[in-house]
């Protein structure tokens, strides 16, 4: 499963999910470190911007040795500018290690994802910053939406465990908007963990959280819960739906009763290990024609394979997470149907390669600016998904986005109306314990054999 960016609207609701329409905790979140010879890394504060054009970003950048000791030196920065060639700025490292470089975003540069090209000379470590340059008016849409949350009781530490949707183009991807914004307020008394893992579906997560050492890539969860979070979001469904080309696509690659049992199971162990507070959040919606044509030509070269998006698969196990969810006493937050319902789906995918992430909502593709492309764009879809296995997300319009972050409503049930559509229920209800189904409720239909 190949990842696709996700755009304002997951921003939006996660931003939500972490004010007022659920118990408050927090979501800054940290690009990855960047080695080169010897160990040496290179890290900045913030991990990820986003900067609105004629604004600026100081970007505090740090270089630590082999042994964790501040590097001396000068460090190179290049980006492309404006006039699509490559501005290249040489800074001296302080005894710290330390040094600070201004982005300025000029009135006439693109929006965008542009990324900022940092290498160490003596060590060869090299970091690549991303900004997310905004329209001014997206920029202080959400502003002011942030003036408004309020997170208690501080500091907050937010863990993200998913797919490759979290996994992928760390460094630009949701997570990191989203602790842009809330690292802005609120600085060091906020974090973000990002344990996503690319392919997984909810077996393997809780093979890790049990660290079973046969689990695909299991060091992704070494120190999963260090600092102890105080807010999980899982964010999975979409390998798990996918159906097996060994069934004639009749059975998904986790059969409906494994994903509620150890769905449960996994925010149980979260629960009882960490007192977080959780939230669910739906698979999102696929363009089915073109998932479908990817099976197809894969069956007809002889390949074993399987289908993505089916929208009855991912209906299915959405309709399990959010039951799960309300029984588990954790919140749901839907972002299935407002991708469902966008009216020209097949515009935000299109095969390729994995996509620049993007947070413009007028803007259908964006593009990269780097040193290395002598300033051109790489113009690439905000939704594209590879090979065409991922849906769309929905866009925003600007003015739509503060209404969406507004606080609306107590911790039972609220809503949160995206652009003029209701996305659905972020669902707080206390069960108490993290029951199965109840007896007197009806069985759901399982396509649990081909």
């Amino acid at each position: 499963m190949r990842n696709q960016s996700i755009t304002v609207f997951r921003v939006a609701c996660l931003l939500a999910a972490c004010s007022g329409f659920l118990p408050p905790e927090a979501c800054p979140a940290t690009a990855p470190d960047s080695a080169g010879q010897s160990g040496f890394t290179i890290r900045t504060e913030p991990g990820h911007a986003m900067v609105p054009r004629g604004g600026r970003i100081d970007v505090r950048v740090k270089v630590l040795d082999g042994s964790g000791d501040p590097a001396s030196g000068n460090l190179t920065v290049q980006t492309g500018g404006a006039d699509a060639r490559d501005v290249t700025t040489d800074l001296s490292l302080d005894h710290s290690g330390a040094a600070t470089y201004a982005f300025h975003a000029s009135p006439e540069m693109e929006t965008g994802i542009h990324a900022v090209k940092l290498r160490h000379g003596p060590s060869g470590a090299a970091h690549s910053f991303y900004v997310d340059l905004l329209d001014r008016a997206t920029y202080d849409a959400f502003d002011k939406v942030v003036d408004r949350i309020e997170l208690e009781p501080l500091p907050a530490h937010v863990l993200f465990i998913g797919d490759s949707l979290t996994d992928q183009l760390r460094g630009q991807n949701y997570v990191d908007k989203v602790g842009f914004w809330l690292g802005k307020r609120y600085g060091p008394n906020a974090t973000v963990k990002n344990v996503g893992v690319g392919g997984d579906y909810i077996l393997r997560v809780w093979g890790r959280l049990n660290g079973e050492p046969s689990t695909y890539r299991l060091s992704m969860y070494d120190g999963i819960f260090e600092p102890v979070p105080t807010r999980v979001f899982f964010f999975l469904g979409h390998n798990d739906s996918k159906l097996t080309s060994g069934s004639n696509y009749a059975t998904p690659v986790v059969l409906p009763g494994e994903f509620d049992q150890k769905y449960r199971l996994a925010i149980r162990k979260v629960k009882d290990e960490t007192g977080a507070k959780i939230t669910v959040i739906s698979a999102t919606s696929s363009v089915y024609e073109i998932t479908e044509a990817t099976a197809a030509k894969r069956r007809a070269d002889g390949k074993a394979h399987n289908l993505f998006g089916k929208p009855e698969a991912l209906e299915q196990f959405n309709a399990i997470a959010r039951k799960v969810a309300d029984e588990c006493g954790a919140a749901y937050l839907d972002v299935y149907e407002p991708t469902r319902r966008h009216a020209d789906k097949p515009s935000r995918q299109q095969p390729g390669p994995p996509p620049v992430g993007a947070c413009d909502p007028e803007t259908p593709s964006r593009g990269v600016r780097s040193a290395t492309s002598a300033g051109q764009s790489a113009r690439r879809s905000a939704s594209t998904a590879t090979a065409g296995r991922r849906g769309p997300t929905t866009p925003l319009s600007s003015d739509a986005l503060a209404p969406i972050l507004t606080p609306c409503g107590s911790l039972g049930q609220s809503r949160v109306t995206c652009g003029g559509l209701q996305s659905g229920s972020i669902r707080g209800r206390r069960l108490g314990a993290c029951s199965p189904r109840r007896r007197n409720e009806p069985k759901e239909v399982h396509h649990e054999t081909a």
